[in-house]
């Protein structure tokens, strides 16, 4: 399996994720701000209501602040094609803390860029924290080539400037507010001022995985990993005290049984990512048995040399790792029908451990029709009960059945028949016709009788 030291697996994070942004674009008409775009160089880069430093996490830093000049070069001039920018606002997929900012220091806080059409002030407004070159949360700066900084990062038609914390007092939780003025017209930005971690929670795709089947046991190739029968998805979302999910924080992982289940890194950041803030992981199956794996918040201690050390915060899951399939069961329902074409029967193959139990969720299993008849699907996988199905069509006209060849895709020595027998079609014999009863009408005596 592989393993990552938390160094390389941060590196690698830093690469993958590049530079997350988010843009909010005002009704283009006369000269004035058209976009702000709110960005970090760090993997977090939020703002900490909480500015102690023995509470909160450290980030880890994606660039360095003089990086903002070969940016700001290649997007500014161009303010009014948005294809200039559209590399840095297709990053905000990863959406790492890209709107929220950090406290601790100008190396962890938020840049803003502004793009502007004239060279008229421009002036910054934030509801909650401040701008580090002038210690308040309002800034007038120049247009054209001009930053607010003046830190050598230059941009043509850019305003840049950083957004931290208030470090005289702790800020107010939850959603604030940029707004960008330039000849009488506001541009604004949202963000969001988080506190520091307050607790953890770890789920899983799935908590029974299968011993090891070959997975790579590859973080990178998270959505396709976990589809697979030995490989379940760790999740673990760490969160403020207000219950809102945290970017950037550093989680630690440990396994109790290295052996049963491993682990793709021992190190990984929250980050977004479809629909969630959390930090990934995968726990991969070795040998049959049970493990816990255990997700720990991680901050850096800067009295002990900046090393990451765990905290209390943690959460644990259970695991189970089962055998490999070692048999198959196969079924036709129903066993024969009328082979016309349309109608089927569905084949199900149960797969099963060396204990005679069923195996776990994600084994590929192939259904093969010898001829004259149709598997949909042709692979199917397992379900939670270590079933999986195919519908049998035969072709219209065949009388002798269609016999289905099923096999485990990843074990091929594990396979087995099954017949889907034809039965004659049932003539449609009309009901006999009865023919009614006559009955006379009544006419009396005729006058006969006294």
């Amino acid at each position: 399996m592989k393993k990552f030291t938390i160094l390389a697996g941060l590196m690698t994070l830093a690469l993958f994720i590049g530079v997350a942004g988010t843009t909010f674009r005002a009704d283009r008409a006369e000269a004035r701000p058209t976009d702000v775009i709110s960005f970090s160089p760090d993997v977090c880069a939020f703002v900490i209501a909480d500015i102690d430093a023995s509470s909160s996490s450290s980030c880890y830093s994606l660039l360095n602040p003089n990086s903002l000049a070969t940016i700001a070069d290649a997007l500014g001039g161009d303010v009014d094609d948005p294809d200039t920018y559209a590399d840095l606002v297709d990053g905000s997929a990863a959406q790492v803390g890209s709107e929220s900012i950090w406290s601790q220091s100008s190396m962890q806080s938020m840049w803003v860029l502004v793009f502007v059409t004239n060279d008229d002030p421009v002036h910054l407004d934030a509801d909650e924290g401040v701008w580090l070159s002038s210690g308040t949360s309002q800034r007038d700066c120049g247009a054209g080539e001009q930053d607010c900084n003046n830190d050598g990062t230059k941009g043509d038609g850019v305003v840049v400037d950083n957004l931290a914390a208030e470090t005289a007092a702790p800020l107010d939780l939850g959603d604030a507010v940029v707004t960008a003025t330039q000849s009488g017209i506001d541009v604004e930005m949202d963000y969001t001022v988080v506190g520091p971690p307050d607790d953890i929670a770890l789920t899983a795709t799935k908590d029974t995985i299968q011993e090891d089947s070959g997975a790579d046991c590859d973080l990178g190739d998270y959505d396709d990993e976990i589809g697979l029968p030995d490989v379940t998805g760790l999740l673990a979302e760490v969160v403020d005290e207000d219950d809102t999910a945290l970017t950037g924080i550093q989680v630690g992982w440990d396994s109790s049984d290295t052996d049963a289940v491993d682990l793709s890194m021992d190190a990984s950041v929250s980050m977004f990512s479809s629909g969630q803030a959390s930090a990934r992981n995968l726990g991969c199956g070795g040998d049959v048995g049970e493990a816990t794996v255990t997700a720990t918040v991680l901050e850096w201690v800067t009295d002990d040399g900046s090393a990451l050390h765990p905290t209390d915060i943690d959460d644990e899951i259970d695991l189970t790792v089962v055998g490999a399939p070692a048999s198959m069961t196969l079924a036709a329902n129903p066993p024969s029908i009328t082979c016309n074409g349309v109608n089927n029967a569905e084949v199900s193959a149960t797969l099963l451990d060396s204990a005679g139990k069923p195996v776990v969720a994600g084994n590929s299993v192939r259904f093969e029709v010898v001829a004259l008849g149709i598997a949909t699907p042709i692979i199917a996988k397992t379900d939670a009960n270590g079933v999986a199905k195919s519908k049998i069509t035969p072709l219209s006209g065949v009388t002798a059945g269609v016999t289905v060849l099923v096999s485990v895709v990843d074990d091929d020595s594990i396979e087995g028949n099954v017949l889907v027998a034809c039965q004659p079609a049932v003539p449609i014999v009309p009901p006999p016709v009865t023919p009614p009863v006559v009955t006379p009408p009544l006419t009396g005596d005729a006058g006969l009788l006294p």
